[in-house]
């Protein structure tokens, strides 16, 4: 397999575990009857802010797994993911505010 296809699917299965890991958390601290550790990482309420959390956590550990095995064929491996660890929370908080400024005013 090619290096470029490699990291592909690392990148395509990081989607899909982003969004199975992000679902898991949105219910994750009803379902630990609360518990208050898990609410650094899980969603307490719907804030923009609780579902960024849905999302940093799983692509960070995502991210920690997927050096392991793709540190010889990606270069500036981290800048890659800190930019997007920081671009994707802003996309969410501008796309969710804009869409409440246009529907509320």
């Amino acid at each position: 397999m090619s290096r470029k296809l490699k990291l592909l699917g690392w990148e395509i299965g990081c989607v899909f575990w982003v969004i199975f890991a992000g679902s898991v958390l949105h219910f994750a601290f009803e379902l630990s009857d609360y518990w208050r550790p898990m609410a650094l990482m899980a969603a307490v309420n719907e804030s923009a802010w609780e579902h960024v959390k849905m999302y940093f956590w799983p692509c960070l550990l995502w991210a920690l797994a997927q050096y392991t095995y793709t540190r010889d064929i990606a270069n500036n491996y981290w800048l890659g993911k800190a930019a997007a660890l920081l671009v994707t929370p802003l996309v969410i908080f501008s796309s969710y505010f804009g869409y409440m400024g246009y529907v509320v005013s």
